[in-house]
């Protein structure tokens, strides 16, 4: 399954990426996100485990002429990820590898962000604080149009901008 796209990124060894006991926090119709320990190792050591998210994508398989075949939908995110990685304002994608409980799933692991502007704006709403300042609304939508630039550039069309895909 991982081998349909030229120039996956990093296929992780899953024994590398220890998941939390209970730790999804959002879920969604394709999928769920969690917490997880990455522990990464170079060529002479082993570096500290790291906080990392997981997106474990849910049924991504199809099954094509008896063969199991990867959705369309989730090889072009993922080759679209892989073509905007060297942008700032653009979460990493760390690598990838098939889902520990079901073979028919793939987690993909990315840099840990802590929230979104949603559950901020949320949050702050709730404790009676007061609104972004202007300042912080405009870093925000600057940021936000130099990531949308630069999949523009690359020719890609992000179809989910709301606050709630807004890591900050």
């Amino acid at each position: 399954m991982l081998d349909e796209v030229e120039g996956w990124p990093t296929a992780l060894n899953a024994d590398h990426v220890v998941e939390v006991n209970n730790a999804v926090f959002a879920r969604g119709c394709f999928g769920e996100i969690s917490v997880a320990f990455f522990q990464q190792q170079s060529d002479h050591d082993v570096l500290p485990p790291r906080l990392v998210a997981i997106k474990t994508i849910l049924n991504c398989t199809t099954f094509v002429d008896k063969r199991c075949k990867m959705r369309s939908d989730v090889v072009r995110e993922i080759e679209a990820l892989q073509k905007l990685q060297d942008h700032p304002n653009i979460v990493h994608l760390v690598g990838l590898y098939p889902a520990k409980n079901d073979r028919y799933a793939l987690s993909l692991v990315f840099d840990y962000t802590p929230t979104d502007l949603h559950f901020t704006m949320e949050w702050r709403r709730r404790n009676l604080m007061p609104l972004l300042s202007l300042v912080t609304i405009q870093k925000i939508a600057k940021d936000l149009f130099a990531a949308l630039s630069h999949c523009h550039s690359h020719s890609l069309v992000h179809n989910d901008v709301k606050p709630g895909n807004l890591l900050i």
